[in-house]
């Protein structure tokens, strides 16, 4: 089976002659430029009647097809058609195997997509979270505590989908019901998880908003920024219900709404303690959160809500695939990632209490998601240990490839970026 390369036009190069199952040396380096006539094409042995196509990264299977030589007893698989599927930067193998009677000829062949090229763009590249840790210095320095608001969007059976339905008739899938809701009240929902790692209850309106509050001591980092007096974070949670049986599905979008809200303006919500004191949360917090099921309609409240924020703020979404959902969306100038996940997984309390510990130690993008993944393996029972990489924030080096490709358009000229010859015009 003979393997042309026709790229861009250009002269068809013989590139080899590949049978039964022999593994060639050649390396094929796709990229975005190729994406209008760049194509593939196979010759096949002689009375071939159709092709099986495999493309592979790793053990996983990224396109399966069967194509039907044309007169010329060849195939042809389009870079367009590739490009679609490889991500960036990544290595695939491409397999073919030509069907003639009942023998089977295979050919394979490693790809290479180019990664995507450095981003210019002060929001969204990767970035050092210490301009963050700046403003949070200067606070705790004048006197002020540090304040995080998160907004709790509450299971609902209704997104069971592949769960077991007998589960989900539990009251912790109640998403009307707070006090025993997996997020909430039950297990290591937000209210009970953090009374189990040691935080003390500040101010309550039960089933709809708590406020936690513990003292810090400043360790080495945070004496070399100045800050020589202990210090108190106050994590404000507000609760909103997605009950679909009485109708509160919409609440999960007011609970992005909300979070848009805290995240892009400055707008402050005061919140009057128990022991008399009043912390400036809202637009005024430190670090802001969504927690919650992942919906992708919660994009367009992001995108509704967005503005220039003129003081810097950290950012988390623990829920399921937040790094290519929503960070393109959310992460901006003023704006540090601290924590949004790759894969599906369960965004309860043990998340939330080892960032924001990490944040109290001043640790790094690096050491954030460390302490994370320790407790999601100690307490959700990981099948890695760490499961690193389930996390990005804005130092990792990963960051770029969830920013850019996911988006859709990044730079608006109507050809998404998986496919644009240039997506960063």
């Amino acid at each position: 089976m003979d393997l042309y390369l026709n790229i861009l036009a250009a002269p068809i190069n013989w590139i080899g002659a590949f049978l039964d199952g022999q593994k060639s040396g050649k390396e094929i380096t796709l990229d975005n430029s190729m994406i209008e006539k760049g194509k593939l094409t196979f010759k096949l042995p002689p009375k071939t009647k159709i092709a099986q196509i495999y493309l592979y990264k790793g053990r996983s299977l990224l396109k399966q097809s069967f194509l039907v030589p044309n007169e010329k007893n060849e195939i042809e698989i389009s870079a367009k058609d590739l490009l679609k599927v490889i991500p960036f930067g990544a290595k695939t193998t491409l397999t073919i195997i030509a069907k003639v009677g009942r023998r089977k000829k295979v050919l394979r062949i490693q790809i290479k997509r180019k990664d995507i090229p450095q981003l210019k763009d002060p929001g969204r590249s990767r970035k050092s979270i210490q301009p963050l840790y700046d403003r949070i210095a200067r606070d705790v320095k004048a006197g002020k505590p540090i304040v995080i608001s998160s907004y709790v969007a509450l299971w609902d059976k209704s997104f069971c989908i592949y769960d077991n339905p007998k589960k989900c008739n539990y009251s912790w899938a109640d998403g009307g019901n707070a006090k025993t809701n997996l997020y909430w009240g039950g297990g290591f929902g937000i209210r009970s998880g953090f009374r189990k790692f040691g935080w003390k209850i500040e101010q309550e309106k039960k089933g709809e908003m708590v406020v936690f509050g513990k003292r810090f001591y400043p360790n080495r980092f945070w004496r070399k920024q100045g800050v020589k007096k202990p210090f108190n974070i106050y994590a404000a949670f507000w609760a909103y219900k997605t009950d679909y049986d009485k109708d509160n599905s919409h609440d999960i979008l007011f609970a992005y709404k909300a979070y848009a809200n805290s995240l892009f303006s400055n707008k402050n919500h005061q919140i009057l303690l128990k022991n008399g004191k009043t912390i400036n949360a809202g637009g005024q917090s430190h670090v802001v959160g969504y927690v919650g099921h992942m919906v992708p309609g919660g994009r367009w409240q992001i995108k509704q809500a967005k503005q220039a924020s003129n003081i810097a703020k950290g950012a988390y979404m623990t829920s399921c695939l937040s790094a290519q959902a929503f960070s393109p969306y959310v992460l901006d100038k003023n704006i540090y990632g601290l924590l949004f996940t790759t894969k599906l997984m369960a965004p309860e309390a043990y998340n939330q209490n080892a960032l924001f510990r990490a944040v109290a130690r001043g640790a790094n993008g690096r050491g954030i998601i460390m302490d994370v993944a320790k407790a999601y393996d100690k307490y959700h029972k990981s099948i890695t240990s760490p499961p690193t990489w389930l996390y990005v924030n804005s130092e990792s080096p990963s960051i770029e490839k969830y920013t850019l490709p996911y988006v859709g358009d990044y730079d608006k000229d109507g050809i998404p970026n998986r496919t644009d010859p240039k997506p960063l015009k």
